[in-house]
Parts: structure tokens; sequence; C-alpha cells
């Protein structure tokens, strides 16, 4: 069976800046920031929705992805691996994404926009632009 918690187990202490609310998991906080750093890391500067496709485990044509180096194809391995929930539309971008939008902008990393497209710092000085 996969075991996909153990990376966030230490989000515990998440609960001290208010973020044990029932209608906000703390492990879908950890989950949502993980993707957003991949897509990050892989193709930077792309829109926030489109994660859940590279999820999917379909080698879509994205220029982007032939150049990739042996790390980088192992990041999206692992999390394929560890976000399995994110790989449809409806949940990255219904769910996942504009919940994250809704939580106070000084607990997220990253800032999306309505269009869950571009992202900019804010509030929060060690916030990262996907």
């Amino acid at each position: 069976m996969r075991e996909t918690t153990t990376w966030r187990q230490n989000s515990s202490n998440l609960k001290t800046y208010g973020l044990n609310k029932p209608d906000w998991p703390r492990p879908d906080l950890c989950n949502i920031e993980l993707g957003l750093y991949l897509l990050a890391e892989l193709m930077p500067g792309a829109p926030a929705y489109i994660l859940w496709g590279l999820l999917t485990g379909y080698d879509f044509p994205v220029p982007e992805m032939q150049a990739w180096t042996l790390q980088q194809r192992r990041m999206l391995s692992t999390a394929r691996y560890l976000l399995p929930y994110y790989r449809g539309k409806y949940q990255w971008q219904e769910l996942a994404l504009k919940a994250y939008r809704q939580l106070n902008p000084r607990f997220r990393g990253y800032e999306i926009d309505e269009q869950l497209v571009a992202s900019s710092g804010g509030c929060n000085p060690g916030r990262r632009p996907v």
C-alpha cells in the first residue's frame, strides 16, 4: 500500500498559526504547495492550473520536457506518487487551487490570481512566483 503522508508529518506545528480549522485540513496545504513548487521547478512561468496534466502520467508534447534533467524527471515521478489526488482537472483547479486562494495570504507561499494563472509577491516576503 502506498504511504504518501510521511513526508509531511511535521506539519503539526501549523495549528499554531491557525491552520487547524476543519474547513482547511493541514495536509492539503502541504500537498498544494508541493505541487506548486514542482511546477515552479519544472516549468518556471507556467500557469498554476496546468499541474494536473503533468501528474496524469501522459507525456504531453511540452517543449520544456525535452530539456529536463534526470533529477527533474525523478521529481515529477515522485510527485505523481505523492499527489495522486490532483491528477484530475477538477480536483486541482476547482478544489485545491481555489481553496488555496481562500487561505490568508500571509500563510501562503505562492500567490495565485483569479484565473489560476499568474502569481506575484505579496505580503509574504518569502513568497515564490509560480
